[in-house]
C-alpha cells in the first residue's frame, strides 16, 4: 500500500510551479550541505590579489565555504611580512578578475573535514545573529584595506527553510479533504462527493 501512496504524495507536493521550485531549492540546499563537507565553490563578482613578500586577496561574491553560504560585499585575506615592495605606493594588483568568475574545488583526503582555504566573513569572528546565521560588518576606517563585510547562512538552516513549503503542501491536501475540497485541483466536492468532476481523482474517504 505504501508503494501506491508514494507517487500520489509526490504529485501532490510538487504539482504547481511554486511547489516544484521549492522542491528544487530543497534539493539544492541538501546537495550543498553534503558538498560543503569536502568541497567549496565560489562565484566571484570581482576581485584582486597582491603578491610580493606579502600575499593577499580581496573579492566580492557568493561562496560556499565551511558549511556556509556566504554573500560577501567584500571578503579579504592578508598574510603580511611587514616588508613593503619598493613600488608600494604605485603598485597595482597582480591579478584582477572582472566582471565575475566561477571556481569549484573538492578535497577528498584525510583532511577533508578541516577548513580548506579562508574566507574573511567567517574567519574574523563575526557577530552571530542566530544559530547558523553570521554577520560580519567591519569598519574600513579602522582596518584599512583589509576589512570584511557580508553575511553567512549555514546550508542546514537553508535546507530547513527550503523544506517548509514542500512540507506545507504535503499537509495541505489532508486539510482540504476534510473541508470537502479536492486534494488535487482544489475543486469544491461538497455537491459531488464522488470522483472529482474537474480532474477525476477519487476522494480518499471514498477510495478503496
Amino acid at each position: 500500500m505504501w508503494r501506491k501512496r508514494i507517487p500520489s504524495v509526490a504529485s501532490i507536493a510538487f504539482r504547481t510551479k511554486p511547489q516544484r521550485v521549492a522542491g528544487i531549492a530543497l534539493a539544492f540546499c541538501l546537495l550543498n550541505a553534503c558538498w560543503s563537507i569536502v568541497g567549496e565553490w565560489s562565484i566571484s563578482l570581482g576581485g584582486v590579489s597582491y603578491h610580493y613578500l606579502d600575499s593577499a586577496w580581496r573579492q566580492s561574491g557568493i561562496f560556499s565555504w565551511g558549511g556556509y553560504l556566504v554573500i560577501a560585499q567584500r571578503s579579504s585575506f592578508f598574510a603580511g611580512t611587514g616588508v613593503r615592495p619598493p613600488d608600494w605606493q604605485t603598485r597595482t594588483p597582480s591579478r584582477r578578475s572582472f566582471p565575475w568568475s566561477i571556481s569549484a574545488d573538492m578535497d577528498i583526503s584525510p583532511n577533508m573535514f578541516r577548513s580548506h582555504s579562508g574566507n574573511g566573513i567567517i574567519d574574523d569572528s563575526p557577530r552571530k545573529l542566530v544559530p547558523g546565521l553570521l554577520l560580519n560588518w567591519q569598519n574600513q576606517s579602522v582596518l584599512g584595506e583589509w576589512y570584511n563585510r557580508g553575511i553567512a547562512v549555514h546550508w542546514m538552516l537553508l535546507s530547513a527553510l527550503a523544506a517548509v513549503v514542500p512540507l506545507a503542501t504535503l499537509l495541505r491536501p489532508r486539510r482540504q479533504g476534510k473541508q470537502g475540497i479536492c486534494s488535487m485541483c482544489g475543486y469544491d466536492l461538497r455537491a459531488t462527493p464522488d470522483p472529482c468532476p474537474e480532474c477525476g481523482s477519487v476522494p480518499q474517504a471514498n477510495s478503496v
